[in-house]
């Protein structure tokens, strides 16, 4: 039986397991008419993730028949979390385990598929985006510089992460793994757009190479 998002958080003692669409279903506490709450909140943030600072309580409460008194429980989550997140308070990347900091990385570690993250950092090692650039089959995940580099300049990054889980449990590179990697180094000094790390994410740990 799945174990359910509160029942994650008791196990754990925190909320940092949960991904971000469990958080909106424990926020919600329930579901509609139309809807079961873990639903619900899929269609919430495949809707309203880019775009959670503008949204209005009127657009929010009609979307798939929310309701205001749960529309406002997820405003007031919203700007809770904007108000908490100022830049003197976000992660800065100095060593690989600082990676572990964010949601993004952390999600990684519960996707069957391998997936790829980019983690871009200003000039202070400040992280200024995290952005998912490849899904993957089970062992394999296809990627290109492009779509690497893209969202670390339209961030005007200095530096990137470049992060990726193993399903399979292993902490080490694959060939493929290598050839990326090579290919990835080449295009980062024509751009001028530093890598910080190669990093694995695999069970509960990280690794570089």
């Amino acid at each position: 039986m799945k174990e359910l998002p509160r029942e994650k958080i008791l196990k754990a003692g925190t909320a940092q397991v949960l991904s971000n669409e469990e958080l909106i279903a424990v926020i919600l506490g329930k579901g509609n008419r139309k809807y079961n709450v873990f639903k619900l909140a899929k269609l919430v943030w495949q809707k309203y993730r880019k775009d959670l600072e503008n949204v209005s309580l009127d657009e929010l409460a009609m979307f798939c028949g929310m309701g205001k008194v749960q529309a406002m429980k997820l405003l007031c989550a919203f700007e809770l979390g904007k108000r908490l997140y100022k830049p003197e308070l976000r992660v800065k990347i100095k060593k690989l385990n600082d990676l572990l900091l964010l949601q993004s990385i952390r999600e990684l570690r519960f996707s069957k598929k391998e997936q790829i993250v980019i983690v871009s950092c200003n000039a202070q090692d400040v992280v200024v985006g995290e952005d998912l650039i490849s899904l993957g089959t089970v062992d394999e995940s296809l990627i290109h510089p492009r779509e690497v580099f893209a969202p670390a300049i339209k961030a005007n990054a200095s530096s990137v992460c470049i992060v990726h889980n193993h399903p399979g449990g292993s902490g080490g590179p694959s060939e493929e793994d290598l050839n990326i990697k090579n290919s990835l180094l080449s295009a980062s000094k024509l751009l001028r757009i530093g890598i910080k790390f190669f990093a694995i994410v695999y069970e509960d740990k990280i690794s570089k190479y």
